[in-house]
């Protein structure tokens, strides 16, 4: 017996952080690039460039573990949205997950990422959903 579901038959119903269907995915890249933005001062055109200027490959570096955390997306959808590989993705989450392992300062800055876009995702969606 197969269900019939629309994005709206989920809310309530499973994570907003890890929404599959594309309205919630819509939002959320904007989200995460602006929030690296704001605790990297690294603009979003940086981060897509080709440069391997120190500061913008960790901020992509970032991003990449950021959207493994908080979205269902693939690899290859990653890749596309930051202009890279998706062996570079996956190099790149493999990197931050190594330096988490001993750098506090890092996870300490990464909890605060999280609970800036965690915040945000929780505005939207009340938006979405009409909770205001």
């Amino acid at each position: 017996m197969k269900i019939n579901m629309t994005p709206y038959s989920y809310v309530g119903t499973i994570n907003p952080l890890t929404v599959g269907f594309k309205r919630g995915n819509e939002y959320i890249s904007d989200i995460i690039f602006n929030v690296v933005e704001m605790f990297d001062g690294v603009n979003k055109e940086f981060i897509m460039d080709k440069s391997r200027i120190k500061s913008y490959r960790e901020a992509r570096q970032l991003i990449h573990y950021l959207f493994s955390e908080f979205t269902d997306f693939t690899d290859k959808k990653i890749a596309s949205l930051t202009n890279r590989h998706r062996t570079t993705v996956l190099h790149s989450i493999k990197t931050v997950k190594n330096v988490l392992s001993y750098n506090r300062k890092l996870q300490e800055k990464i909890e605060l990422m999280k609970e800036e876009i965690s915040r945000r995702i929780i505005i939207e969606e009340n938006k979405i959903v009409g909770i205001e």
